[in-house]
């Protein structure tokens, strides 16, 4: 069974933590780095909520699915029991 299970593009509006209006949004962009059970390497960003670290978005136990925008603007649905790892990519 693959991991991914659909795709679809969307955008993930700005990185800057805000909606173009001056408001603070509540949501942030985490650049990661994902392997699936089959070998599957992904990299892209997760909008996660501003207060939550990777872990706690990943370890969150109401989603079953979430999205990971590839820089092609793609949007892989994961199914978090095929991940194997996850690691956060630091930009400098």
């Amino acid at each position: 069974m693959v991991g991914i299970v659909g795709t679809a593009g969307i955008s993930a509006g700005n990185s800057a933590g805000n909606n173009g209006s001056g408001a603070v949004s509540a949501w942030k962009k985490v650049e990661a780095r994902v392997e699936l059970h089959d070998g599957t390497v992904l990299e892209g960003l997760f909008v996660i909520a501003r207060d939550n670290r990777l872990s706690d978005f990943l370890n969150n136990p109401k989603k079953q699915f979430i999205a990971l925008i590839d820089r092609e603007k793609t949007t892989h649905l994961l199914n978090k029991e095929h991940i194997v790892r996850a690691t956060e990519i630091k930009s400098d």
